[in-house]
């Protein structure tokens, strides 16, 4: 059902857009089942109502769209006439970004078949358009506070967890729980998609039968695999990160690079946060929460001088601290 236009006579009218409401009563429940996006009322309200366009719409149904099996990150919006859509991200354009209500975002990947998706999309009119337009390209996600670390120390294998942690994406808040375990994310086949391991709490990837950890080597182009280090030699860069996909959002990145010793791998850190290739996890829904080096059989080390890792949680893409 439509509701109302803004007054013609504001030329502005059309870039206000957003969801009306913003709290947990009453913002839309949304399931993913495959590929398919769903979006209904919750149960306590008989609507949910939203902005685009400069038209307020209300909905009192359940309403989905179906994303196609091809690998990337894909936004779920609510078009000017009030109709479900998808946008991959490279089309998501200005003129779009700043009429439409953004409603959710997800990643496929087409080899697997999987889905990783980010339900709370739903920015509010409390946040001008062109505000959201801006943060979204500059601040993006960021730390507010929490999710310290503890056990990733020098010499160990394993961490122990890390603490509640307070996020934000522009004018949404997300909260995460204590975790003690946490998936590593790596690229891989030719075209390089992203695949996603098991729960756990090591500071290094090994696969199943071997004994030292791995790197995540683009062989060619866009061929990417992953590749054995040597004990004797290797370093790694691994990197924490907070997403805002639903299912566990604080992640593990594989290094993208190999180092021959623990200094030129701590050297490295501030060149690899800029070389390592996120394309398909959308870095303005992300932020770099900590870089650590190991070594070839799995241990933390230290760079040199007593500091287990490097804390990018005030800290955006690679503005490190000398």
């Amino acid at each position: 059902m439509v509701g109302v236009n803004f007054n013609t006579s504001n030329t502005n009218n059309k870039y206000y857009r957003g969801w009306d409401r913003r709290d947990s009563d009453s913002m839309g429940t949304i399931n993913w089942s495959g590929r398919e996006f769903s979006i209904a009322p919750v149960v306590e309200q008989d609507d949910f109502n939203f902005w685009a366009g400069g038209r307020l719409f209300a909905k009192s149904a359940s309403e989905s769209v179906t994303v196609p099996n091809v690998s990337g990150i894909y936004y779920i919006y609510y078009d000017t006439d009030g109709v479900l859509q998808y946008v991959i991200n490279s089309s998501l354009n200005e003129a779009l970004f700043k009429v439409v209500a953004i409603t959710g975002l997800c990643y496929v990947n087409a080899t697997e078949t999987t889905v990783w998706y980010a339900k709370d999309e739903q920015h509010g009119i409390i946040m001008d358009s062109a505000t959201h337009f801006r943060l979204h390209l500059t601040n993006g996600a960021t730390h507010m506070q929490g999710a310290l670390i503890t056990g990733l120390v020098d010499g160990d294998s394993t961490y122990t967890n890390i603490a509640v942690g307070v996020f934000a994406d522009e004018d949404i808040t997300f909260t995460t729980v204590l975790a003690s375990i946490h998936s590593f994310l790596y690229r891989d086949g030719v075209n390089g998609d992203w695949r996603e391991t098991a729960l756990d709490n090591e500071c290094g990837h090994v696969v199943s039968g071997d004994t030292d950890i791995y790197w995540n080597e683009n062989t060619s182009g866009t061929v990417w695999q992953l590749t054995e280090s040597n004990n004797a030699t290797d370093y790694v860069i691994m990197f924490f990160i907070w997403t805002n996909f639903t299912n566990s959002p604080i992640k593990k990145i594989i290094g993208q690079q190999t180092y021959s010793s623990r200094s030129k791998a701590r050297a490295g850190i501030r060149n690899e946060l800029t070389a390592i290739n996120l394309e398909g996890i959308s870095t303005t829904e992300s932020t770099y929460l900590y870089a650590y080096i190991c070594k070839g059989n799995g241990d933390v080390e230290d760079d040199g001088e007593g500091n287990d890792y490097v804390d990018l949680r005030t800290t955006k893409g690679y503005n490190l601290p000398d």
